[in-house]
């Protein structure tokens, strides 16, 4: 008797493990497939950057940014990054948004 009872709790805990999973994994595949794409142009080259991307990737394709600010909101760390692009067809605000160091939003203007 005691032999079923454990069978029945291990099942269960393997269904819960693949509840789990199944959620924490399709979660990941939608992260992926909502990634945006934005090519910024500037005098001297074309950086391609894209949402969920690490804060330091961005710094390290477009450098430092001229102005930034950082805050927190109930235990997320949120920092917009501004930049001044210059290129021959025209100058350009670019406003870089991202949430716990990684970007979520980009305007251009």
């Amino acid at each position: 008797m005691k032999f079923f009872i454990y069978i029945g709790i291990a099942m269960l805990v393997c269904i819960a493990i693949a509840i789990g999973l199944t959620y924490v994994f399709s979660k990941s595949f939608e992260e992926a497939n909502n990634i945006q794409r934005y090519e910024i142009v500037t005098d001297s080259n074309t950086v391609t950057i894209h949402t969920h991307m690490p804060i330091d990737s961005v710094e390290l394709l477009l450098g430092k940014p001229q102005k930034y600010h950082t805050y927190s909101i109930a235990g997320s760390e949120y920092h917009t990054y501004e930049y001044k692009l210059h290129s021959e067809a025209a100058n350009k605000n670019l406003k870089l948004e991202f949430k716990d160091n990684m970007l979520f939003n980009v305007e251009q203007r």
